[in-house]
């Protein structure tokens, strides 16, 4: 798969933060090299090679709360997991993804096999709806489902199977009818269930780099209107990966047709790039260790 973007040349150097994390996917982070990378931070630029487990020549570049992250990983569930711990540190405004998912390849056959094989493993997904398509690593997941939920389950268990490079999930929805005070109680209260609380990395100045331990933060929810099936979301969150977890919370109700998010960010204006970029860093590095620590216990 392609970089979704191409970064400009001059954004390396015009202010941009930018930070080599040569594969920190699933690397555990020496604490001397932690240490020695932090003051070299708030100076502007960092590199330093880690050992890793499935992405290498990863990068980050922060500009004004932008996060853009670079270089392969080795599947669409590690690009997931790379986002998302990206997207869950406080004052990251935006996230670009320039990853580029390249996996060991495999024929289209086997791969096609194997994403009929999973979804017919999972009774939540029905294999007599959806057909499977496969072209050069990209599968196509077509038919109709009843909820959203089904839908991104199908594309979810679709972008766990090796080989795969991209997921493109063309299952429609079937019109479901619902009146829209049901669907916004069922929402409301399923947001109270699914975000009551956030969990956000320690800030990095509070604990020793390469020892951070996650905090949680209670939230407000968003307030929701729905009209016709068309949600709308609005009100305030402390990071980018509580709007999306929002997002799929109001997606996975039945009867609704789309979402609109208009809730905003929580950021603090005083906090630089340089601690958001510390921030990440910190996070991504937590990822690695966590990956790690858990395939030592894995009883695969």
């Amino acid at each position: 798969m392609t970089a979704r973007h191409r970064i400009a040349p001059a954004l390396r150097r015009a202010g941009g933060l930018v930070l080599g994390l040569a594969a920190l996917l699933g690397a555990a982070r020496p604490a001397s090299a932690a240490a020695s990378a932090t003051s070299s931070v708030s100076s502007g630029s960092l590199h330093f090679n880690l050992p890793t487990a499935g992405a290498k020549d990863l990068g980050l570049t922060v500009t004004a709360g932008a996060v853009t992250l670079t270089g392969a990983v080795q599947s669409l569930e590690a690009e997931r997991k790379l986002l998302d711990a990206t997207m869950a540190v406080p004052n990251v405004r935006n996230v670009v993804d320039h990853l580029v998912v390249d996996p060991a390849h495999r024929p289209d056959a086997a791969i096609r096999a194997d994403v009929q094989s999973a979804l017919e493993r999972d009774p939540s997904v029905g294999t007599d709806s959806v057909q499977v398509e496969v072209n050069a690593g990209t599968v196509t997941l077509k038919g109709t489902l009843k909820e959203w939920q089904e839908r991104d389950l199908a594309g979810w268990i679709a972008g766990k199977v090796p080989g795969v490079r991209a997921v493109s999930n063309e299952i429609g929805l079937l019109p479901m009818g619902r009146p829209d005070d049901e669907i916004r109680q069922q929402i409301v209260d399923d947001l109270v269930v699914g975000l009551s609380s956030v969990r956000v990395p320690a800030e990095p100045s509070n604990s020793p780099a390469g020892h951070s331990e996650d905090r949680l933060l209670a939230v407000t929810p968003p307030a929701v209107a729905v009209s016709d099936g068309a949600v709308v979301l609005t009100g305030s969150l402390p990071t980018l990966l509580a709007r999306k977890q929002a997002e799929e919370i109001a997606e996975s109700v039945i009867g609704v047709k789309s979402v609109e998010d208009d809730v905003t960010l929580q950021t603090n204006p005083r906090v630089s790039d340089g601690d958001i970029a510390r921030a990440v860093r910190d996070a991504l590095a937590k990822l690695g260790e966590d990956e790690q620590n858990a395939s030592l216990y894995s009883l695969d």
